[in-house]
């Protein structure tokens, strides 16, 4: 077996995963960029990514890549967004976010004011960093073996 087959192994133990499903995880990321790349949409943001990645059995051409970006964040807001990636329902973020929940509705319906939105994104971003962070702390522990 080779030392790139024993790091994939230690990798995927650790992480709890099968050996398929970080593959899946790899080619879809990969799918995704390239996709997004094709597409008229300049935004690296992560967030098209894992809605491409999400959509990608839907994909044939670049323009799928476009018209499925437009109708998500068309339907999706920013505190919808938020609370689907951060795991709460609006009531638990407007509790986190210290508003009262009747502003957050509004803020769900397209009313959000600049800073709350850029508040909202920083959070989001701060969320899946600390995600990648892990997982290359726990890279990290099983290269260091």
């Amino acid at each position: 077996m080779s030392e790139q087959e024993n790091i994939v192994k230690r990798t995927c133990r650790e992480l709890g995963i099968t050996q398929k499903e970080l593959a899946d995880d790899i080619f879809r990321n990969k799918v995704a960029e390239k996709l997004i790349n094709l597409s008229s949409v300049n935004d690296k943001d992560i967030v098209y990514i894992d809605i491409v990645a999400e959509n990608i059995e839907k994909i044939q051409t670049a323009s799928d890549v476009r018209d499925i970006l437009e109708n998500e964040i068309m339907a999706s807001t920013i505190v919808k967004r938020a609370c689907k990636k951060l795991g709460m329902t609006q009531r638990e973020l407007s509790e986190e976010l210290d508003v009262p929940q009747p502003t957050l509705a509004r803020w769900a319906n397209g009313e959000i004011p600049k800073m709350a939105k850029m508040y909202l994104e920083l959070l989001l971003e701060t969320k899946e960093l600390k995600e990648k962070f892990e997982i290359l702390k726990k890279a990290h522990k099983i290269l260091a073996e």
